[in-house]
């Protein structure tokens, strides 16, 4: 939003609703936004000003070539914040010739406050399509006035795929968060190409919202294809917010609308009682619906659980904007939503450099560790480098430039106990008897791609042996959770002191290096097992765990007979048998999980 003069100026609101990344779906990361809305700050709605939904608009219509007239009438639907309300067949003799402006005033009623407004055309006379300009409006109560721009044409029976026979705009004050206009794509998974019931092979499709519903557009199911049975689609409007169903209107003929005089009487049992599990008509016309909010969204919603009209609804007046929209409708309401990827094609994504990663971490002022950063993929963990154990505003920086890293997806800390932080804690500083690193905030760049990874909630103390891991979160990949993992350590007595650190790898990368500490004093003598927790990004199925011994003292045998690993997220547990006895010459050992048989 950009605001002039805030005493007597305008606010113009500019909306984006897409991505400003390289490799991002266009690779894209410069756009030229047009203006949205703007609304005029000396009308700011008053306390003692309230709206009863009379307003005033002025449709300019046409473009300045003279194209754009129409002889249609208008339909004007206003949505507020409690409820919508229509006018209907509202024509002015200037949108014959154009550019003109032509003066509409309309009551919507108690609808609180305007949110957004859809303008339709209902195909009458010799000029059916419009080119809506922009509008200009005004709340008779109140005075608020503001601009919304269009740009667009309504167009309704013609062969152009992807017409719309309406046009939406939100409605921008200084005082409300605008509603965004978006591009609806979707798909139509129909039953059959051949639709024997149906007069046209044309739908009329709408899709409902938590906060509303777009107008009517045609779907040609002549453009579906062979193979898939599949037709698509492409509409503009104003969010719905999240999608609940999708409504196809159809007109039958006569053995149609027996057939699904039947269907209605079957649903209305079913709504008696309740019953919302079972699908009526699940193989008639459409199998599903699956909608995008545009190529930018990572995600769709899919509705697959269909239903008739009730024989209740079919009493209440229908709501049509002409006369090929038919009264019988199949709805398809909302069953899951799909996460998809928004990461451009490899034709339309930029060339990536080899990456160099800094990394910038902000520390306390009673560290005195430096911390290990390892930039782990699924594969592959690669190391980065100190620049300056000396802190700069207590900023501490780490470079990453020889190795070619896949994708991130997190950062292991760890302590390099072979160098300390050349800092002096201030005096009011109580540092205690240990040794920490207080990591406060972190952030990773890509200097060559520009890729940036925040982690805006880390807030962690290390001590000499931890080790804590950091998910990445990119803009369109989740972020894998951290699991607890539960090592139970079946084993032989031995008399000699040692260190166990171990590695447990799976699908999705490796937890690192981790020395097993719980609460014994010596877990690896007094006991035939032992138990240790290990929090880690989850690594997927574990598939292999290796045991190293470290800090032996003297002369020592041990034997581990096993290792069971219990992945607190998916509630399931893996079993590693080892088969060598651990000694001075042998101090490292990796295995495989065991399959079922040998498990047990």
């Amino acid at each position: 939003m950009v605001t002039e003069n805030t005493a007597d100026g305008r606010q113009y609101l500019f909306q984006c609703a897409k991505w400003l990344d390289s490799g991002q779906v266009d690779g894209k990361i410069e756009r030229t936004l047009k203006t949205t809305a703007f609304c005029c700050l000396t009308t700011i709605l008053h306390d003692y000003r309230f709206t009863s939904g009379r307003w005033e608009l002025i449709l300019h219509s046409g473009k300045n070539d003279g194209s754009g007239a129409t002889t249609s009438n208008l339909n004007i639907v206003g949505y507020g914040s409690q409820g919508s309300s229509m006018t209907t067949n509202i024509y002015d003799n200037r949108m014959a010739k154009v550019p003109s402006a032509s003066l509409v005033q309309v009551d919507f009623g108690e609808i609180g406050d305007l949110l957004k407004v859809r303008i339709e055309i209902d195909g009458n006379g010799e000029m059916p399509n419009y080119y809506l300009d922009y509008v200009e409006l005004r709340d008779l109560d109140t005075e608020e006035r503001m601009v919304s721009y269009v740009r667009k044409w309504l167009k309704i029976g013609c062969d152009e795929k992807n017409i719309q026979p309406f046009r939406e705009f939100p409605v921008f004050r200084a005082a409300f968060e605008p509603l965004n206009v978006l591009s609806y794509e979707g798909k139509i998974k129909l039953t059959s190409r051949k639709e024997r019931f149906l007069e046209k092979p044309i739908a009329y499709v709408r899709i409902f919202g938590e906060i509303g519903e777009t107008g009517y557009f045609p779907v040609d199911f002549r453009y579906a294809s062979e193979l898939k049975q599949e037709v698509s689609f492409k509409i503009e409007a104003v969010s719905v917010g999240r999608i609940r169903s999708t409504r196809l209107y159809v007109k039958m003929n006569d053995i149609g609308n027996e057939i699904y005089g039947g269907m209605q009487v079957l649903q209305d049992i079913y709504d008696r009682r309740r019953v919302e599990s079972v699908a009526v008509a699940s193989d008639w016309i459409a199998e599903k619906v699956a909608v995008r909010e545009s190529h930018h969204a990572p995600y769709r919603y899919v509705m697959a659980m269909s239903r008739v009209k009730c024989l209740e609804e079919d009493e209440k007046v229908k709501e049509r904007i002409c006369d090929d929209v038919g009264d019988i409708f199949l709805e398809l309401l909302l069953s899951e939503m799909e996460g998809l990827s928004t990461k451009a094609s490899k034709k339309k994504a930029l060339a990536r450099k080899q990456p160099q990663w800094v990394l910038w971490m902000t520390i306390g002022e009673g560290s005195t560790l430096v911390p290990r950063v390892t930039l782990c993929s699924v594969t592959t963990s690669v190391e980065m480098t100190i620049v300056t154990t000396t802190p700069t505003d207590m900023i501490i920086t780490y470079r990453q430039k020889t190795a070619d890293i896949s994708m991130i997806i997190k950062v292991r800390i760890g302590i390099d106990n072979s160098q300390r932080l050349n800092y002096d804690p201030p005096d009011n500083v109580d540092l205690g008897d240990r040794n920490i690193i207080e990591i406060q905030k972190m952030k990773l760049y890509d200097c060559e791609n520009g890729d940036e990874l925040r982690f805006p909630v880390v807030n962690m103390t290390l001590t000499s042996e931890s080790v804590y891991e950091f998910p990445a979160v990119w803009p369109d990949v989740p972020p894998i959770p951290n699991v607890i993992y539960i090592i139970t350590v079946n084993y032989g007595k031995s008399r000699t002191n040692f260190d166990v650190y171990l590695t447990l790898s799976g699908t999705k990368g490796d937890t690192g290096l981790r020395k097993l500490i719980n609460d014994d004093t010596a877990p690896f003598q007094e006991k035939n097992a032992s138990t240790f927790e290990l929090e880690a990004v989850s690594i997927g199925e574990p598939l292999t765990t290796a045991i190293t011994i470290k800090n032996v003292k003297q002369s020592f045998k041990w034997k581990c007979e096993e290792v069971r690993v219990f992945d607190s997220e998916t509630n399931l547990s893996y079993v590693f048998k080892f088969r060598e006895i651990f000694t001075e010459e042998l101090k490292s050992q990796q295995v495989s999980v065991s399959r079922l048989p040998d498990a047990i």
